[in-house]
């Protein structure tokens, strides 16, 4: 897959033993912003909410279930997937809001009088920035409001990108030595587009063969999980180089 993938050379690269060599990321050719922030795999996709069932007298409440389709969404997306989601069960589309107030850096629900939102069936809520609780009153008349209590995770953790490769295994990431050849932050990439970088500075690290047949790249967040690019191809140029001796 594009982001675990193994390289075979039809002539292997030798090197002089007797020499180090460093090895460095030249450029990211061809990558994409193509991963998503809800997925089953991530345990974030489902929510369910409540309706006061018609023609009781008492508080008979029926509950239906959301399942969101994969894919990268913004807070805007995901209030339109509800409301379109309320909209094909025959419900009031405006049943539940969200918003984003960057005064705040908060996230902002209104669950209208007769529904309750219940988000303890996921981790959706740590996209948001809520508690895993049921929101809402079925028995009462007024709107109700609530703020998160915490930052959104919109992004799922994706905020830096760790290229991996199997030619390096003293790089430093975080006080730890790996194998880690270069990050990318994606705080300035836009969704569903592709990008190249092209580093001002190459940050050589120590090759740690000097027989390569192949080289193995793959690509993670922050907490070491393998970022499902859904099969968009990538490209990367490295550069081998002497070691300079110290003089």
């Amino acid at each position: 897959t594009p982001s675990n993938f193994k390289t075979i050379f039809d002539k292997p690269i030798t090197l002089d033993q007797s020499k180090t060599y460093l090895i460095g990321l030249d450029s990211i050719e061809t990558m994409t912003y193509s991963w998503y922030n809800i997925n089953e795999q991530y345990k974030n996709n489902k929510i369910k909410y409540g309706v006061l069932s018609p023609n009781k007298d008492t508080f008979d409440v029926t509950y239906h279930n959301i399942e969101f389709s994969p894919g990268c969404y913004t807070y805007v997306d995901i209030d339109n997937y509800i409301q379109n989601i309320l909209s094909i069960n025959g419900h009031d589309k405006d049943a539940f809001k969200f918003d984003f107030d960057y005064a705040k850096f908060r996230c902002h629900l209104i669950v209208k009088s007769g529904f309750v939102l219940d988000l303890t069936n996921s981790t959706f809520c740590n996209l948001i920035g809520f508690e895993d609780k049921v929101y809402g009153y079925i028995d009462k008349r007024e709107n109700s409001k609530y703020w998160g209590i915490k930052s959104p995770n919109i992004t799922n953790s994706i905020d830096t990108i760790y290229i991996h490769c199997d030619l390096v295994s003293n790089s430093i990431v975080d006080g730890k030595y790996g194998d880690v050849i270069y990050t990318v932050s994606t705080a300035n990439l836009d969704r569903s587009f592709p990008f190249n970088i092209e580093p001002k500075r190459v940050r050589f690290n120590e090759l740690n063969k000097s027989t390569i047949s192949s080289i193995s790249i793959y690509i993670t967040d922050v907490f070491g999980r393998i970022i499902d690019l859904n099969e968009v191809d990538v490209s990367f140029n490295f550069i081998i180089k002497e070691q300079d001796k110290l003089r």
